[in-house]
């Protein structure tokens, strides 16, 4: 081989190496911060652990795992909310959490579940009825009441054709 294309060869091991490294970093530290918010969530320090979540998915947007852990801590401490506005403050930074989470993740069953519900929640069928039927779509017999939030979504939007179809249908996924 030439001088120059070992330059070349060198070059480009090079380049690879600093994108791995950059790389291997920016996961390293999202895992530690997430680690720390999860220490931070058992101590009840909601407010940094939520401040760390979220500097993990900036870091490391391509994983839904990190806003996916925040909705879930909002989720939990919304129903202890003092009152119906912090309620509903709550339940939309949820909606924004798992819209990062679904931008990395958008065939996750859990999330677009999750999402649907908590747009019931807030009074928007249309929106959750998006949501609901991918749900249904990605994983159709499994036992998260899907087909019920479906249906839900359109007897609020007063379609109840669709939503006789659609508890019907829940009834025969989950047959109890």
């Amino acid at each position: 081989a030439t001088r120059q294309s070992r330059r070349f060869l060198s070059l480009g091991i090079l380049v690879f190496l600093c994108t791995n490294l950059q790389l291997w970093l920016r996961v390293d530290a999202a895992l530690y911060l997430a680690d720390s918010a999860l220490a931070d969530i058992q101590k009840n320090n909601i407010i940094q652990a939520d401040a760390k979540l979220s500097k993990a998915h900036l870091l490391a947007s391509w994983d839904p795992t990190y806003p996916a852990i925040a909705a879930e801590q909002l989720i939990t401490i919304k129903d202890g909310a003092a009152n119906q506005k912090d309620k509903l403050a709550l339940t939309e930074e949820t909606i924004t959490y798992l819209n990062s989470a679904l931008a990395a993740a958008p065939n996750d069953t859990w999330l677009n579940q999750y999402l649907a519900v908590l747009l019931l929640d807030s009074n928007k069928p249309e929106k959750a009825e998006v949501y609901a039927e991918r749900a249904t779509v990605l994983f159709p017999r499994n036992s998260n009441y899907t087909y019920y939030t479906l249906g839900t979504s359109y007897l609020k939007q007063q379609k109840v054709e669709q939503a006789i179809d659609v508890f019907s249908l829940e009834s025969l996924a989950i047959p109890k």
